[in-house]
Protein backbone atom coordinates (compact mmCIF):
# COMPACT_ATOMS: atom_id res chain seq x y z
CA UNK A 1 0.00 0.00 0.00
CA UNK A 2 1.34 3.45 -0.87
CA UNK A 3 2.00 5.94 1.97
CA UNK A 4 -0.85 8.34 1.11
CA UNK A 5 -3.79 5.93 1.53
CA UNK A 6 -2.15 4.55 4.68
CA UNK A 7 -1.81 8.09 6.11
CA UNK A 8 -5.43 8.82 5.18
CA UNK A 9 -6.59 5.64 6.94
CA UNK A 10 -4.66 6.62 10.06
CA UNK A 11 -6.07 10.16 10.05
CA UNK A 12 -9.61 8.77 9.67
CA UNK A 13 -8.95 6.46 12.60
CA UNK A 14 -7.63 9.28 14.77
CA UNK A 15 -10.34 11.83 13.96
CA UNK A 16 -13.39 9.66 13.51
CA UNK A 17 -13.12 6.00 14.38
CA UNK A 18 -11.20 6.52 17.62
CA UNK A 19 -13.19 9.50 18.93
CA UNK A 20 -15.88 8.91 21.52
CA UNK A 21 -19.18 10.72 21.04
CA UNK A 22 -18.87 12.94 24.08
CA UNK A 23 -15.15 13.63 24.04
CA UNK A 24 -13.93 17.00 25.23
CA UNK A 25 -12.44 19.62 22.95
CA UNK A 26 -9.04 19.06 24.60
CA UNK A 27 -9.16 15.30 23.94
CA UNK A 28 -10.14 15.94 20.33
CA UNK A 29 -7.34 18.52 20.03
CA UNK A 30 -4.86 15.83 21.07
CA UNK A 31 -6.17 13.62 18.26
CA UNK A 32 -5.85 16.50 15.79
CA UNK A 33 -2.21 16.97 16.83
CA UNK A 34 -1.61 13.27 16.27
CA UNK A 35 -3.20 13.58 12.81
CA UNK A 36 -0.99 16.56 11.96
CA UNK A 37 2.03 14.49 12.95
CA UNK A 38 0.92 11.79 10.50
CA UNK A 39 1.20 14.52 7.85
CA UNK A 40 4.78 15.25 8.88
CA UNK A 41 4.66 18.16 11.32
CA UNK A 42 6.06 17.52 14.81
CA UNK A 43 5.08 19.10 18.08
CA UNK A 44 8.45 18.28 19.67
CA UNK A 45 10.21 20.23 16.90
CA UNK A 46 7.99 23.26 17.66
CA UNK A 47 6.29 22.93 14.28
CA UNK A 48 2.95 22.66 16.10
CA UNK A 49 2.14 25.10 18.90
CA UNK A 50 -0.85 24.93 21.23
CA UNK A 51 -2.69 28.15 21.97
CA UNK A 52 0.01 30.59 20.93
CA UNK A 53 -0.70 34.29 20.85
CA UNK A 54 -0.34 35.68 17.32
CA UNK A 55 -0.16 39.32 16.34
CA UNK A 56 -3.17 40.25 14.25
CA UNK A 57 -2.96 43.61 12.57
CA UNK A 58 -1.28 46.44 14.37
CA UNK A 59 -2.97 46.18 17.73
CA UNK A 60 -4.83 42.90 17.88
CA UNK A 61 -3.93 39.37 18.81
CA UNK A 62 -5.58 36.00 18.36
CA UNK A 63 -5.14 32.80 20.34
CA UNK A 64 -6.11 29.82 18.19
CA UNK A 65 -6.00 26.25 19.46
CA UNK A 66 -3.14 25.20 17.18
CA UNK A 67 -0.70 26.83 14.78
CA UNK A 68 1.52 24.99 12.35
CA UNK A 69 4.85 26.71 11.73
CA UNK A 70 7.40 26.56 8.93
CA UNK A 71 11.05 25.78 9.61
CA UNK A 72 11.61 29.56 9.58
CA UNK A 73 9.04 29.90 12.44
CA UNK A 74 6.43 31.59 10.27
CA UNK A 75 2.82 30.67 10.98
CA UNK A 76 1.52 28.56 8.10
CA UNK A 77 -1.83 27.22 9.25
CA UNK A 78 -4.15 28.27 12.07
CA UNK A 79 -6.35 25.47 13.45
CA UNK A 80 -9.39 26.04 15.65
CA UNK A 81 -10.61 22.78 17.18
CA UNK A 82 -14.23 22.19 18.17
CA UNK A 83 -15.71 19.15 19.87
CA UNK A 84 -17.05 16.71 17.27
CA UNK A 85 -20.53 17.04 18.77
CA UNK A 86 -20.52 20.87 18.78
CA UNK A 87 -22.87 22.76 16.48
CA UNK A 88 -20.46 24.72 14.29
CA UNK A 89 -23.26 26.64 12.56
CA UNK A 90 -23.71 29.05 15.50
CA UNK A 91 -22.92 32.69 14.77
CA UNK A 92 -20.27 33.02 17.50
CA UNK A 93 -18.32 30.03 16.18
CA UNK A 94 -18.55 31.19 12.58
CA UNK A 95 -17.44 34.67 13.69
CA UNK A 96 -14.43 33.25 15.51
CA UNK A 97 -13.35 31.25 12.46
CA UNK A 98 -13.84 34.24 10.15
CA UNK A 99 -11.75 36.44 12.42
CA UNK A 100 -8.91 33.91 12.21
CA UNK A 101 -9.08 33.92 8.43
Amino acid sequence: MSPLPEAWNEICFLLQDNVKGGCSEKDFENQVVRALEVLGWREYKNEIARQPTLQFGREGTIRPDLVIYSQQRKALIVVEVKRPSQDITKDNIIGQLRSYM
